[in-house]
């Protein structure tokens, strides 16, 4: 597949889309790399929400650091509602866009726990936001009926807009061996010293004012249905949010992954309508 070069996520989409109709779109199925000139990082603002760009650039420069840790994929696919394609089973990290301004972290594999896990700077609820069970699902398949999926409390922002640099500092401490749910940040050196690793193309732990004397709090964890043979959690945000009901075993399968007729898939269809796996039965 050619990649038009220069071209944002968005036009590339689009370029792939209008040139190459019959196939994949190449770049979804592929990590984003980004690099940042030093003008460009000079300039990050000490108020400015950090863009997917700058994100993938972090993402970019952790996956050469920590090249055995699955994910870190880029961090605009489901702001571009294309999605994630993996079969990731190992541990691995992932940076997610939520309510498109609003930067978290997920991982899984690490200090043993079986959940995928949670880092949310901007709440500490046992609410878990849709576009994170729906990365989630995407990145570590499940075989079974169900994900789980718990919220580690964690350090809160105090403003905005560093959202995105809590979500890096989340993976940087991850991958570095240290639990995000036990230590506290020095906030006012975060920003530099994130801007100071993107120049060094090397991130190491950001300052802390303890030394991971908290305990690990943990939220009950939560169990989301997965559906169809892609053993996705069903979302509004995702890539296929059009499903039908076998009128057999009344599962719920996706319009594209059972090539489900357009008049069947109709929200207004009375059409009854049998699975692929009831067909042969």
């Amino acid at each position: 597949m050619e990649i038009a070069i220069g071209l944002s996520l968005h036009d590339q989409i689009d370029y792939e889309k209008k040139h190459f109709p019959d196939k994949p779109i190449s770049i979804v199925n592929q990590r984003r790399e980004e690099t940042l000139a030093d003008e460009e990082v000079n300039n990050i603002q000490d108020e400015e929400w950090l863009s997917g760009r700058i994100i993938n650039a972090a993402s970019t420069i952790l996956r050469a650091q920590f090249q055995d840790t699955g994910a870190l994929f880029n961090a605009e696919w489901l702001s571009t509602k294309e999605g994630f394609n993996s079969t990731l089973q190992q541990q691995g990290i992932q940076i997610v866009n939520v309510g498109n301004a609003h930067w978290i972290l997920i991982f899984k594999g690490f200090f043993g726990y079986k959940f995928v896990s949670v880092l949310d700077s901007g709440d500490n609820s046992e609410r878990i936001p849709m576009e994170a069970v729906l990365a989630a699902s995407q990145i570590w398949k499940q075989d079974g009926e169900t994900i789980s999926i718990a919220k580690i409390q964690c350090q809160r922002q105090q403003d905005g807009f560093n959202c995105g640099v809590f979500a890096v500092a989340f993976a940087t401490a991850l991958l570095h061996g240290q639990h995000p749910g036990t230590v506290t940040f020095d906030v006012h050196r975060m920003r530099d010293h994130f801007k100071e690793c993107l120049l060094m193309k090397h991130f190491s732990p950001f300052p802390l004012i303890n030394k991971e004397d908290k305990s690990v709090a943990i939220n009950p964890q939560q169990s989301y249905q997965l559906y169809c043979t892609c053993r996705e959690a069903y979302s509004e945000y995702g890539t296929k949010p059009t499903m039908v009901q076998c009128c057999l075993c009344n599962s719920w399968y996706h319009k594209e992954c059972d090539n489900i007729p357009a008049r069947v898939a109709n929200p207004s269809s009375r059409v009854k309508w049998k699975c692929s796996a009831c067909k042969k039965k």
